[in-house]
């Protein structure tokens, strides 16, 4: 099976990190993967580096240069690079792929992108139920094309230092027997940041737990 992955401004930011992790998934597993990205970055370089094949189309392509890359594609993921929508749809229409979309959040802007190429997306993949709780909730999506995957960490991509818990910790002044709940995250309806109030809120008071 081939697969085209379509990846938007590839640096170091939430969407694309969740958009190697499923390019990665697929090559992994020995699929037939290339990778449409607007631009170069941290995760283009990731993503060259695993040897899969990857194309920087720019934040503009052409309806030529996309119909050169996904020819003989089964399937076109699109991680959030809904510039180059209006071109996947057409050439949908021609080819016959199956165009799937992976949900990252529910920003005003993708969800007006999504709503308006709902007719032409055969499926919505999201990775936490609150994104797809969040989609639905207009009453203009069909919950019968969603599905939600688990987030997952790569912890190859994690520094090293941040291992050792007396880097960290100490720079905030925990002490040894501190129970520490570690987030980097900004605070919105389609992040996780609930699941760790409900976490700290079922802690033993024996546990000295501080949200920061």
């Amino acid at each position: 099976m081939k697969i085209a992955f379509l990846i938007g401004v590839n640096d170091v930011g939430g969407a694309e990190f969740v958009s190697y992790h499923h390019v990665m998934m697929a090559y992994r597993n020995g699929l037939d993967v290339v990778v449409l990205s607007g631009t170069t970055g941290k995760f283009y370089d990731l993503i060259k580096a695993a040897g899969v094949k990857c194309e920087v189309v720019t934040m503009n392509p052409t309806l030529d240069m996309v119909s050169r890359l996904i020819q003989g594609c089964d399937v076109v993921f699109n991680c959030n690079f809904f510039v180059i929508t209006p071109l996947v749809i057409q050439l949908k229409q021609k080819i016959g792929f199956r165009y799937l979309t992976i949900l990252h959040s529910d920003i005003n802007w993708v969800y007006n992108q999504v709503v308006k190429f709902e007719r032409g997306t055969d499926g919505y993949y999201a990775i936490h139920k609150k994104i797809m709780d969040s989609f639905i909730s207009y009453g203009v999506m069909d919950k019968r094309k969603f599905v939600v995957i688990p987030n997952c960490v790569d912890f190859d991509l994690i520094s090293g230092e941040a291992h050792y818990p007396t880097t960290v910790r100490s720079e905030f002044g925990f002490k040894e027997e501190d129970f520490v709940i570690g987030m980097i995250t900004r605070v919105a309806a389609d992040k996780n940041i609930l699941d760790a109030v409900k976490i700290l809120s079922k802690l033993p008071a024996s546990i000295n737990a501080r949200l920061l």
